[in-house]
């Protein structure tokens, strides 16, 4: 056990109990957006965004198809929050001693962060995004229903249709974005399982009689 590590990573993390719930968050969604923005990912969501509300904001039936997409996407979130929360409080919960110390003393690719604060913040901030996003969808879909007819044009043709198109592309990327996003969730999660893995086989190894 790299003793100096486990000190100076404890001693980051005792500091950052001093945090408000806003500062905490702020780092959280700090660190969610850094760890997540790759190049070849934000071409392809773009893509498929572009193409996807280009079909929906240039056709007769914009505002229904927009509702049809937003009900599968609202049901899609929700999911993945549900996933997402019940996983990371299963993996911890279920973690020994031996499992946080190795994840408190590993260094992660963030500067100045270990494995565990990493994981920590990057799901606090993934689940807090999933979280706003449901409250935002349930509130754009009570407008939409009660105030915004089937044929609602915002300006003239052709500027209602680009207009449209902007709108429903930011809301798209946006959502599309994290829901992406929950690969490579998963993929912390397997992190944890292997690690938790290997501490319990070195402790096996280390103690014999344990697994008489």
């Amino acid at each position: 056990m790299d003793k100096e590590k486990l000190l100076n990573y404890t001693k980051i993390l005792l500091n950052k109990r001093q945090n408000s719930c806003k500062a905490t968050l702020k780092d959280s969604l700090m660190l969610l957006f850094y760890n997540s923005i790759r190049p070849i990912k934000i071409s392809l969501i773009l893509m498929v965004i572009t193409l996807l509300g280009i079909l929906i904001s240039f056709n007769t039936n914009t505002v229904e198809l927009f509702l049809s997409i937003h009900s599968s996407i609202i049901s899609i979130i929700g999911l993945l929050l549900g996933i997402n929360f019940t996983a990371y409080a299963l993996v911890f919960t279920l973690s020994s001693s031996e499992m946080t110390l190795t994840l408190l003393e590993s260094e992660s690719h963030i500067k100045d962060y270990s494995l565990l604060d990493f994981f920590n913040s990057y799901f606090l901030g993934l689940n807090a995004i999933y979280f706003f996003l449901l409250l935002l969808d349930y509130l754009l879909d009570f407008i939409i229903m009660n105030f915004v007819p089937n044929d609602f044009l915002l300006f003239d043709q052709p500027y209602s249709n680009i207009s449209a198109f902007l709108l429903i592309a930011i809301y798209l990327i946006a959502h599309t974005f994290f829901i992406v996003e929950f690969i490579s969730s998963m993929y912390n999660l397997y992190r944890c399982f292997n690690i938790n893995a290997s501490v319990l086989a070195v402790k096996a190894l280390e103690d014999p009689e344990s697994n008489d």
